[in-house]
């Protein structure tokens, strides 16, 4: 039973960031790269990488926790991650920035709140990494280790991106069909 809540730990966080890479990834990349333009810490040449790298990040660290790849190595990106994403927010808050965090899709204004809840998430994190190999991170065959994830995520990712684009053409379409004039279906004649 002892071994059991660890990896519940481990599989739970690896939900958490699917869920977290999924809120990014359905969000076009304009929409991510408009919202980066409020995170003064993200310079403008690195806006459009990072809108597109960070669901692939997030889905990879999220993988890697569900499937236990590549043991405890597999289990640092989302430690990496989590305390980059805590310092972006401690440095947002000591300047005085009030936007918008972008977690789990946005509406969060950044706050000490996100703060206290990354470290909660980054102490059950340091559970996963500081506890024994039994607890969910044995390794497996190298082959399998490496085809899963990036299976996983490249899979995640693109039906994401078709989910985001499903949203946006129904917008376009309205756009369309209400420029397009109508015939009439009864002309009148002369």
């Amino acid at each position: 039973m002892g071994d059991v809540v660890p990896v519940m730990v481990r599989v739970l966080l690896g939900m958490l960031f699917m869920a977290a890479a999924w809120t990014k990834a359905v969000r076009p990349v304009m929409a991510q790269k408009r919202w980066l333009e409020s995170v003064p810490v993200v310079p403008a040449w690195a806006r459009a990488p990072v809108a597109v790298g960070l669901p692939a990040a997030e889905s990879l660290a999220g993988v890697m926790l569900l499937t236990g790849a590549f043991g405890l190595a597999g289990a640092m990106p989302a430690g990496v991650l989590l305390m980059m994403f805590t310092a972006v927010v401690l440095v947002m808050l000591a300047r005085g920035d009030t936007a918008d965090c972008g977690c789990f899709g946005g509406g969060q204004t950044v706050s000490w709140r996100i703060v206290l809840r990354n470290l909660l998430l980054i102490s059950a994190w340091l559970l996963v990494m500081l506890g024994p190999a039994r607890w969910g991170l044995a390794t497996a065959a190298w082959p399998v280790e490496t085809a899963v994830p990036v299976a996983a995520t490249a899979f995640l990712l693109a039906a994401a991106r078709r989910q985001g684009r499903r949203r946006a053409a129904p917008a376009k379409a309205d756009t369309a069909a209400s420029a397009v004039p109508v015939p009439d279906e009864h002309p009148s004649g002369p």
